[in-house]
Formats: C-alpha cells, structure tokens, sequence
C-alpha cells in the first residue's frame, strides 16, 4: 500500500482515498449547484462522521488555496497527462 502525505500531515492511501474523493465531490457540486445537499447528508452516503468531512472540507480547500476553477490550458494539460499514463 502507498503512502502519501501531503503539506497538511493528511495521508493519502487505500485506505483514504475515498474521503478524498468524496470531499472533491462535495466542493464540486456545492460550486456547481445553488441547492446542494448538506454535509450531514453528504457525511451519512460516504460513511464518514460529520466532524470528519467538515474537517476534510476546510483542509482541502485550503490546500488549493480555495482556487476551485481550473482554466482551459491547466485542464488541457491534466487530460494529455491522464492520456499519457493510461494509454
């Protein structure tokens, strides 16, 4: 299993990937939508605690330093690298 810890001391791994995922959803939908489903809701569907994702949520956003857009050149440049790895 690999390890990786980022800035924040928050280790990214199997056994977390998830919550990763699930907080990267979370922020997604929250930017994309006016009625968005609360934490709670969000916290009980990905089998985390509440506290746990409020938690994640500040975290993350703070890692990307609460830049949730991505530009076109930045995204061109992660589908040619996803393209790259996996093709």
């Amino acid at each position: 299993m690999q390890s990786n810890t980022n800035k924040a001391g928050v280790s990214i791994n199997s056994l977390t990937i998830h919550r990763l995922i699930l907080v990267a959803i979370l922020i997604t939908h929250k930017f994309y939508t006016d009625p968005f489903y609360l934490n709670n809701s969000v916290a009980y569907i990905g089998g985390v605690q509440l506290q746990e994702l409020n938690f994640l949520e500040e975290e993350f956003l703070e890692l990307i330093n609460f830049n949730i857009s991505v530009d076109d050149q930045e995204y061109e440049d992660y589908i040619t690298g996803l393209k790259a790895h996996f093709i």
